[in-house]
């Protein structure tokens, strides 16, 4: 019996996919698949700055230590390695005249190798310019190798999505792994949008 389901499961598949292939016409598939890569990057977005709304408690305070934690759970469940650290971190809302102090923060490292010709670090500056990143408030700077146009067209979508930086969140690629620096908060969200810029950076050669 479950041969026989599995086979009727596959000709109803068949046929929906004849069915769209009879709705689309070919020189339409290609505008579609815009279509769903411009979906996915609104994703992105939302999902960035659902991670920038604080979470709230029943009694309506913001419980940024809850928000702390599951973000962290969620990140050791997605096989991100999860560590506190100190790094340079600057001072926000104080336009270009920022200082950097070593305050506490959460290092997440993605610990499979990605493809990548350069180790390269995206810091938070506000207000800095780098070439090639439309948004300010971004710097690349480059300590090994040669980035390729590929990641920095990368850069240029995630810092975009981002907008100019109002908490500190920092990416570096070293020894072709990636790491994440930042304040946690957001929850599980939060680490879907680290998920996805994760994958952008793995497809970018």
């Amino acid at each position: 019996m479950s041969g026989q389901s599995n086979d009727e499961i596959q000709k109803q598949a068949d046929e929906m996919v004849r069915q769209i292939r009879d709705i689309i016409p070919p020189e339409m598939l290609g505008f579609l698949i815009a279509g769903l890569m411009v979906l996915g990057f609104i994703g992105v977005i939302w999902f960035f700055h659902r991670m920038r709304s604080p979470v709230k408690s029943v009694g309506g305070k913001i419980s940024a230590k809850r928000s702390r934690s599951k973000a962290r759970e969620a990140a050791i469940a997605a096989g991100f390695v999860v560590e506190d650290i100190e790094r340079e971190i600057p001072e926000f809302n104080r336009g270009s005249a920022y200082v950097l102090a070593r305050e506490a923060c959460a290092h997440y490292h993605w610990p499979e190798n990605v493809r990548s010709k350069a180790d390269w670090e995206l810091p938070c500056r506000p207000e800095e310019y780098s070439p090639g990143l439309e948004q300010r408030g971004w710097v690349i700077q480059t300590n090994q190798g040669r980035m390729s146009q590929d990641t920095l067209s990368v850069l240029d979508a995630i810092t975009r999505s981002l907008g100019a930086p109002q908490t500190f969140f920092e990416i570096e690629i070293i020894n072709s792994q990636i790491h994440f620096y930042w304040k946690e908060h957001g929850g599980d969200e939060a680490v879907d949008m680290l998920t996805t810029f994760t994958e952008m950076l793995k497809r970018a050669s």
